[in-house]
């Protein structure tokens, strides 16, 4: 993995790659706490993971559909590492969380995506922030834009556009974060009732 800081030798994160050696340490201090977690390193070149569990690889590659490369460790990869994820199966995952709040908060952001996932990205860099980002590229105001979300992953991307939708069947902390939101069984049901409008 490329270094782009010097500094802290357990790393840091902010805005979108993570700096200096995080992604190993963190990897290694979850790997002692949480061993039955799978992990998932996203860069803009690949989705990575770990070797060791060919049953989660071919997960990834043939029901997920995503371009996986296997590798010994996170030091192994040469290009930055935009999010890091950790699988755990569900029963454990409200463990896992709390455990890895309690560990890396002060460095990234923490949050679910999903009852078996944990993802772990750069302070100011999830998906509100990039649809900020689109928007003014685009030159397309916030208050113009629609998102669906159903997980905590979701939450500063339904806080930033005018237009946000939670489905039905969200994570519960998800429920009432702004008073703009609607809640939805399916994102297609939506779109097809906004078109008929």
């Amino acid at each position: 993995m490329r270094k782009r800081s010097p500094g802290d030798e357990r790393g840091t994160c902010r805005g979108q790659a993570f700096y200096g050696t995080w992604p190993g340490h963190g990897y290694r201090e979850c790997r002692g706490c949480v061993p039955r977690a799978d992990v998932t390193l996203s860069c803009e070149g690949h989705l990575y993971t770990m070797s060791g569990n060919d049953a989660f690889v071919d997960h990834l590659r043939y029901e997920v559909h995503c371009d996986v490369a296997v590798v010994d460790r996170p030091e192994d990869i040469d290009e930055d590492v935009i999010k890091i994820a950790f699988q755990t199966p569900e029963a454990e995952q409200p463990a896992a969380l709390e455990y890895f709040e309690r560990l890396f908060s002060d460095r990234v952001d923490v949050m679910t995506s999903g009852t078996e996932w944990t993802d772990f990205i750069g302070f100011g860099s999830g998906k509100g922030s990039a649809l900020a980002d689109y928007g003014r590229a685009l030159g397309v105001s916030p208050d113009e834009m629609m998102a669906f979300g159903d997980n905590e992953n979701d939450r500063d991307m339904l806080n930033v556009v005018g237009h946000p939708y939670l489905m039905e069947s969200c994570n519960p902390t998800m429920r009432g974060i702004n008073d703009r939101v609607r809640y939805v069984r399916t994102v297609e049901e939506e779109l097809h009732r906004l078109l008929a409008e």
